[in-house]
């Protein structure tokens, strides 16, 4: 079957791990009739892509991360592509549940929907019969059509959408006018004030103007009316909970309990090496390492029911540990920096900046990514020695990716006036301190560039950290580095020549030390001490003698008189 006789799909999702099960679970279960032909993360990406090439279908995750304002969101897209191509099917594969969106989508002439966690035979026969040009919506037991019904408050509820939609299109207009490069500075600051205005206005009107609920067969449908099914090949519901879900609960149960009890119990560093995380008191600590914990099992949940291989999860583990890295960033940043975060402060912006640095420095260098996403991943009892190793990598991973996102923000958040009193250790008071603990970090990455890591190297071990007796610890992990060791030059290939020739010379030392030791030890004892025995007797005799000889002078004087 050719590319132009099967069924050409534009996916739109920031989930690059959901994009790569997808494809994947399509091809190995044989549905080779259809074709992801592009998949991006943006809504503007898509259509720049419609445009210069119409797809059959598009498939979309309504719950689209904006990390700005004026990017273009899961609705605002149906919107557009239903006033510029309103031939084009879109099918919603998303986790969002919330009734109104569904229903704005509905109206916004959406054709079909799945929540994440549908099996992937439901959700193929969705596809097709979009595609066909029919609709295909889910719920809870069986598929119906969605029959939208008002509640009360009707003309209000109309005003709400129709005013949201004039809001978007002014928002379209003026976000037109800014990218003007040559608009004159007083033209600059008045479109910016009006963008400004806008969007509060959109914030106003989704806060205070009552909504429209999507009612099925008379039931008003929630969130939790839609449901995942656990044997699905498709990516879960990733909002449902912070839990793992209940096959990994089965099977990962004492291991995910275990480290989740660990971190509880403690968080200081027990090591004499600063880390990126010491900056933060114990409760934002505690809440960042949570946050890394759950996007970690959340992934694994995803890889699980993508039924991903292990080639696969070989070929994209940077990617996985990178997306880790970057949302656990996107939702501790936009909790407790929202207010930092303008026009001018770009979450999404930095992000990409930091990416290449976060991932060389820091994220590749974590060892044995792979292998503790294979144990997780796996229903397979591990011997306990073999589980304790991989434990322990576990919690280094945990810790190394919450580092990345305290590096992140202490590389682009050192401004006095971001200060954050409320998650800084109490010395951290002005942008100095952050200054001073960032220097000691910079020395200590220094050390392990130049003389750590080479050693580590030569003697084929990694440094870890993990969780224990109430706070983290360090240790070493013993691996094959032979490959790193050859590619070492300069000043650290040094460094490992001193170390061999310490570790050749060590042994003559310590066994010259050792003979002189002993010779010491003997002229101290045989010769020395001995002399000086001599002498004190020879000492004490002659004072003694010379008393005797005293007494008996004074006793014959004595008889004389």
């Amino acid at each position: 079957m050719t590319n132009s006789q099967r069924l050409q799909i534009l996916l739109v999702d920031d989930d690059p791990i959901f994009a790569i099960g997808l494809q994947t679970a399509l091809r190995e279960q044989g549905y080779t009739d259809i074709l992801i032909s592009n998949q991006v993360t943006t809504a503007e990406s898509a259509l720049s892509l419609i445009a210069n090439n119409l797809p059959d279908l598009v498939v979309l995750e309504l719950n689209l991360r904006l990390a700005d304002p004026a990017q273009i969101s899961g609705i605002q897209f149906c919107q557009e592509v239903h006033r510029q191509y309103p031939n084009l099917p879109i099918f919603l594969l998303t986790s969002q549940t919330n009734p109104e969106l569904l229903l704005t989508a509905y109206n916004l002439g959406v054709k079909g929907y799945c929540v994440k966690g549908t099996p992937l035979t439901t959700v193929v026969r969705g596809l097709r019969e979009v595609a066909s040009g029919g609709n295909y919506w889910q719920s809870a037991q069986n598929i119906q059509t969605i029959t939208p019904k008002r509640k009360s408050q009707k003309w209000l509820q109309v005003q709400r959408r129709v005013g949201l939609e004039q809001i978007d299109n002014s928002l379209k207009k003026v976000n037109h006018s800014l990218s003007n490069s040559n608009l004159p500075v007083l033209d600059w600051l008045f479109w910016r004030g009006r963008r400004r205005e806008l969007l509060l206005a959109r914030w106003l009107v989704n806060q205070l103007l009552p909504v429209e609920y999507v009612v099925i067969d008379n039931q008003v449908v929630s969130a939790s009316n839609i449901v995942s099914d656990s044997t699905s090949a498709i990516v879960p519901n990733p909002q449902a909970s912070l839990i793992p879900s209940q096959q990994t609960q089965i099977n990962k149960n004492n291991i995910y309990e275990k480290t989740l009890a660990q971190i509880q119990s403690g968080v200081d560093n027990l090591t004499k090496s600063p880390l990126e995380i010491d900056i933060l008191r114990t409760k934002p600590k505690k809440e960042l390492l949570y946050l890394v914990y759950n996007q970690v099992i959340r992934t694994v949940d995803k890889l699980k029911f993508t039924n991903t291989d292990e080639e696969e999860l070989l070929n994209n583990i940077n990617l996985i540990i990178k997306d880790l890295w970057q949302v656990s960033s996107f939702d501790f940043i936009t909790k407790h920096y929202a207010n930092i975060l303008t026009e001018k402060v770009q979450l999404l912006d930095i992000l990409l900046k930091e990416a290449e640095f976060i991932r060389e420095d820091l994220l590749d260098k974590i060892p044995f990514k792979l292998e503790v996403f294979q144990y997780l991943i796996s229903e397979e009892i591990e011997p306990e020695k073999v589980q304790a190793r991989l434990d322990i990598l576990w919690h280094n991973l945990i810790i190394e990716i919450a580092n990345g996102v305290m590096l992140t923000i202490l590389n682009n958040f050192l401004d006095e006036e971001i200060i954050q009193p409320d998650i800084y250790q109490h010395k951290i008071i002005s942008s100095r301190d952050i200054a001073k603990f960032r220097n000691r970090l910079s020395w200590k990455y220094r050390r392990e560039k130049y003389l750590e890591d080479p050693q580590n190297i030569f003697e084929d071990q990694y440094k870890v950290y993990y969780f224990d007796k109430g706070g983290i610890l360090k240790t070493y992990i013993k691996a094959c580095r032979k490959n790193e060791l050859k590619q070492l030059k300069g000043f650290r290939w040094w460094v490992t020549i001193a170390v061999e020739a310490r570790d050749a010379i060590a042994p003559g030392i310590v066994a010259l030390i050792d003979w002189l030791g002993r010779i010491v030890v003997y002229l101290l004892t045989e010769v020395i001490g001995k002399a000086i025995g001599l002498i004190g007797k020879g000492f004490v005799q002659g004072i003694g003698n010379a008393v005797q000889e005293t007494r008996y002078r004074n006793r014959n004087s004595n008889r004389l008189k």
